[in-house]
């Protein structure tokens, strides 16, 4: 292993991570969610929430597709991509270009989470929530490349 490999691994910013993945994902699920229940609240109609959340999406997207430089990309998918490859063919997505691909993957984590906030309106978080942490680990191996039921967050 060279030291550059071994100063990627060292990298907190290291795509190959399956804590950061997750992390991130459930970073990027706290902020959209927080922006929903503001909205809601503020008796808006959602076209702001929709808004922001493309952009936290997009986003998102572009450091898993190695387009931002703050992160170091997955090895196996990089250089050139492939992440978005990956995630066409696991959700069914048939979009052609890379970060389409990625947002439409994404887009399909936050349904399902959406889905679970709605029918648990009336429910305190904290019964649902292992419903939506359970997604976005399923995401961070997807993300990965691992396949399912492979895949586990440990502590």
């Amino acid at each position: 292993m060279t030291s550059d490999q071994l100063q990627q691994l060292s990298n907190p910013n290291y795509l190959a991570d399956f804590k950061l993945i997750h992390r991130l994902l459930a970073e990027m699920v706290n902020r959209i969610l927080a922006r929903l229940w503001t909205d809601l609240a503020a008796g808006l109609d959602g076209a702001g929430f929709g808004e922001a959340a493309a952009v936290e999406l997009r986003a998102l997207a572009r450091v898993f597709l190695g387009l931002d430089p703050r992160y170091i990309p997955i090895p196996w998918f990089s250089p050139g991509g492939g992440v978005d490859d990956h995630l066409a063919c696991v959700e069914g997505i048939h979009a052609t270009d890379p970060e389409e691909r990625v947002v439409m993957a994404l887009d399909n984590m936050l349904r399902k989470i959406l889905d679970v906030v709605a029918a648990n309106e009336n429910v305190e978080a904290a019964e649902w929530m292992p419903q939506v942490s359970a997604i976005v680990s399923e995401y961070a191996c997807k993300v990965l490349g691992i396949p399912a039921g492979t895949c586990a967050v440990k502590g």
